[in-house]
């Protein structure tokens, strides 16, 4: 998305990868503080009666680490 948007304001690739590149360390610094949120009640519910899957915006290093937390 970030891409897209750089695009339609004109930004040259160099830009976008700049733009790419601070967004990821901005990430990395954050990415140690994380921690996994409370899943709301009806989450134990649903498990005990479905299958289920985990959807998230998170970036794949921060789900990667997310998950790793729980092992």
């Amino acid at each position: 998305m970030i891409t897209d948007v750089a695009k339609i304001h004109g930004r040259s690739n160099d830009e976008i990868e700049a733009i790419l590149a601070e967004k990821d360390r901005l990430y990395a610094l954050g990415q140690r503080d994380l921690r996994p949120v409370p899943a709301p009640s009806i989450v134990y519910w649903a498990y005990r009666k479905y299958r289920l899957a985990v959807a998230t915006s998170a970036t794949s290093r921060n789900r990667k680490c997310a998950l790793a937390s729980l092992e």
